[in-house]
């Protein structure tokens, strides 16, 4: 519903410095000589409804620091309420707009021609609500067509119009969408076809990653063939330096039929040891009743026999000791002859499996040919 309005206040407003215009219901007329400030008054309503005219529109009679003020009061029905204030106010290059209810006051700052929505939908009017005398006649004319635009604006119908020109213009550009989706299609197929080539070149080279596979794996093998050879070769340095061992395996067995017949008499000079402590207790026993010449000569006996007894049995210790050295020797050249045994025999069989020497290159056989 348009508002009524009842008062018009314009201060510092172009040749209106105070004024307040208060209306009646029905027909006002404002009337003046030229020059007045007749059209100023509707020009200072446009300017609170459409932020025109965006100049300076400053009184030239007042100071440039005094505010420029247009405010529209209108009465409502309201129980607390009975008349509303909208202006317009602008100090210096800002600008605000207000709405005064008696009760409170809100304040809305804007920039350049912004309205704020809260003061349109208080004040309800538009550019069809205001005509100055050098505006044209309203609808009369308008095309036909003009007028049925504006007339379904006004009541509310042109939402089809818009509709309409919505879905044409969604029409338009899905048509647009498809014929750039047509294009591209044409242009992807087009690709396609210049990369037909890359069939051919995956097939090959996937049988280049197959060849490469089976020459990588045979590389391991030829590595492994190559690590065992060489594990070979250091075994046989390995024999060749314990050959001499070997070759004492006889005096080994020698050696040990001697320590057998050491430890016989060792048996023996243990028992002659026993002997010795019982004569050299009957020679004490003798040196109480015998003369000490006698005596000294039979202890110088048997302290030279004890003497070879006790010789006798530290060669046989250290015989004993070679002996003893001799056997674990022999240990570790079976264990290392068994190793030299096992290698040689997986030689064998990469040499059998593969046809080629890793260490000069001779082929010994074809692949997979029998010895």
């Amino acid at each position: 519903m348009i508002q009524k309005i009842s008062k018009i206040k314009i201060n510092n407003f172009q040749s209106h410095q105070q004024t307040e215009i208060d209306l009646v219901d029905g027909l006002n007329l404002i009337t003046g000589t030229s020059d007045s400030g007749k059209s100023a008054v509707v020009r200072a309503i446009t300017w609170l409804l459409q932020g025109r005219p965006s100049g300076d529109v400053h009184n030239w009679n007042t100071d440039k620091k005094d505010p420029v003020l247009v405010r529209i009061d209108y009465p409502v029905d309201h129980s607390d309420v009975s008349e509303i204030g909208v202006g317009k106010k602008r100090e210096g290059s800002s600008s605000s707009y207000f709405i005064d209810c008696d009760l409170d006051v809100a304040e809305y700052n804007v920039v350049g021609r912004d309205i704020p929505e809260e003061v349109k939908k208080a004040l309800n009017l538009s550019e069809i609500n205001i005509q100055t005398q050098h505006d044209p006649y309203f609808l009369l004319n308008d095309s036909s067509g003009e007028i049925a635009r504006k007339l379904n604006e006004y009541v509310g119908l042109d939402v089809i119009d818009k509709v309409f020109k919505f879905l044409n213009s969604k029409t338009l550009a899905t048509k647009e969408g498809i014929r750039k989706e047509d294009q591209n299609g044409k242009a992807l197929q087009e690709q396609i076809d210049n990369l037909q080539w890359i069939d051919p070149v995956k097939k090959t080279t996937d049988e280049l990653h197959e060849k490469m596979c089976a020459a990588r794996q045979t590389r391991i093998w030829i590595d492994t063939v190559t690590a065992i050879v060489k594990m070979v070769a250091e075994i046989d340095i390995q024999i060749k330096e314990v050959a001499p061992i070997l070759k004492m395996e006889k005096m080994t067995a020698q050696l040990e039929s001697n320590i057998a017949a050491y430890h016989q008499r060792a048996d023996r000079y243990n028992a002659v040891f026993d002997m010795i402590h019982v004569l050299r207790d009957i020679n004490r026993d003798i040196e109480a009743e015998m003369g000490w010449e006698s005596i000294e000569k039979l202890s110088l006996m048997i302290e030279e026999k004890a003497n070879k007894i006790i010789d006798a049995t530290e060669r046989w210790r250290t015989v004993d000791g070679i002996a003893q050295e001799c056997r674990w020797t022999l240990r570790d050249i079976e264990k290392e002859s068994k190793a030299v045994v096992i290698a040689q025999a997986v030689f064998d069989d990469l040499l059998r499996d593969n046809g080629v020497c890793p260490l000069c290159g001779a082929i010994t056989k074809k692949r997979g040919e029998k010895k």
